[in-house]
């Protein structure tokens, strides 16, 4: 009886170490270096800082440009909160303008942009806030609520030098599920101004 529950006792031990174990080394931070080719030409040099925790995770990307003659720019950094991050990121000419579209934090983007003439290259958040404080945006007279969760604000696509934003926001307090999308069109010239708003069913469907 003694020895069976002693085999008992350790089996339940050896257990419990190997899940702890199993644990740890799932929520230790993982380093990596990923390049991407341009289709600017050069190559996006990506390095990568993985951190998971119990109830999400956080890629943090930092972010060079290196040219075709090799050397190199720092563009600034990206974040990825509780999302995937893809590793297909391009550098897009928008007027005069070279734009990264990157994750910020939690439900939005943001873009990094400059020229390769500048030491330092400007960034600019696309926040539901930024949005709803627009005064293109309060002649709209929408109905949403920017301060309940889910609020998200993704650039959906860059192009004719535009760069179109799909921002998402709640309509009842109450229910979640019950959300609403606008294309806000952004140009750019020395920062993303919105110039036009539309039902995201116009634009997508």
């Amino acid at each position: 009886m003694k020895k069976g529950c002693t085999i008992a006792i350790l089996t339940t031990l050896g257990i419990g170490i190997i899940l702890i174990s199993l644990v740890y080394w799932a929520l230790q931070p993982e380093f990596k270096t990923v390049e991407i080719n341009q289709n600017i030409g050069g190559k996006l040099v990506c390095k990568m800082e993985y951190y998971p925790d119990l109830h999400s995770w956080e890629y943090i990307i930092n972010y060079e440009y290196k040219s075709q003659n090799g050397k190199t720019l720092n563009l600034g950094k990206g974040i990825y909160s509780g999302r995937e991050w893809n590793e297909d990121e391009q550098l897009v000419k928008v007027n005069n303008l070279y734009v990264l579209k990157t994750g910020n934090f939690h439900g939005s983007d943001k873009i990094i942009y400059g020229d390769f003439k500048s030491k330092k290259w400007k960034e600019y958040e696309f926040t539901s806030k930024g949005i709803e404080n627009d005064s293109l945006w309060k002649t709209k007279n929408i109905k949403s609520l920017y301060n309940y969760w889910p609020h998200r604000t993704f650039v959906s696509d860059i192009k004719n030098d535009q760069i179109l934003v799909t921002y998402e926001y709640r309509i009842d307090s109450n229910n979640a599920d019950l959300t609403e999308k606008k294309i806000i069109e952004y140009e750019l010239i020395e920062k993303p101004v919105i110039k036009k708003i539309t039902n995201y069913n116009t634009v997508y469907n």
